[in-house]
């Protein structure tokens, strides 16, 4: 069973010779995914920023838009949309096999479960069905001890994960909310996954320190 064959067969619940295992962004040997690098022998995937994200990225005041200008605060909610969906087409564009949907927002920093909910929640499930046909999709929730796993374990994507460590969520607990594979860095998950959010979030604090000034 080679790489690619592991790697969808896991996300697919079916049999593999040893758990699948994702490196990034320092590759490793047994790792059976290149993150933006095409391989015939193994899945790739590209990174993309959900629309949330986007937002962040460009020090977009969202929630103060939509509070004194609600039609402009949408227009800039489609406009988040929009920038998603050209990095998805890029990914697709470019040879990958699906890709790691970096979901930011649904966790207590950022939002009220209700803000997220209303305002980003069905935009991102516009987005993923969108590709489900790929041969495989990864939705990591950025988030520690606050994210909101339950509102989005429902999402659509061949695989689901978190960052168990951070926030403190076992497999065991996703398992009740989600069926399918379920990918993190804990021995029980599906997918091993070898990066966590502290990863992400401070990529994210040293490009916005870095940018936009």
């Amino acid at each position: 069973m080679n790489s690619r064959e592991r790697l969808i067969a896991a996300a697919r619940g079916g049999e593999v010779d040893r758990k699948p295992v994702i490196c990034w962004p320092k590759p490793c040997p047994e790792s059976d995914a290149i993150v933006c690098q095409v391989n015939p022998t193994q899945i790739s995937l590209s990174p993309v920023v959900n629309p949330f994200g986007q937002a962040l990225r460009s020090r977009i005041e969202v929630w103060d838009v939509l509070a004194e200008e609600p039609k402009r605060g949408e227009k800039i909610l489609d406009e988040l949309v929009g920038k998603t969906r050209s990095e998805i087409k890029a990914a697709f564009e470019h040879g990958a096999d699906g890709v790691i949907y970096l979901l930011y927002g649904a966790r207590g920093l950022h939002a009220t479960p209700m803000e997220y909910g209303g305002h980003y929640l069905e935009r991102d499930r516009e987005l993923l069905t969108e590709i489900e046909d790929a041969p495989f999709n990864l939705i990591f929730v950025v988030g520690e001890d606050d994210a909101y796993l339950d509102f989005v374990s429902d999402l659509p994507a061949q695989a689901f994960g978190w960052d168990a460590q951070a926030t403190g969520a076992p497999p065991s607990q996703l398992r009740e909310m989600r069926s399918g594979a379920l990918a993190a860095n804990a021995p029980d998950a599906d997918i091993e996954l070898r990066f966590g959010a502290s990863n992400l979030i401070a990529d994210l604090e040293l490009e916005l320190q870095t940018t936009h000034v």
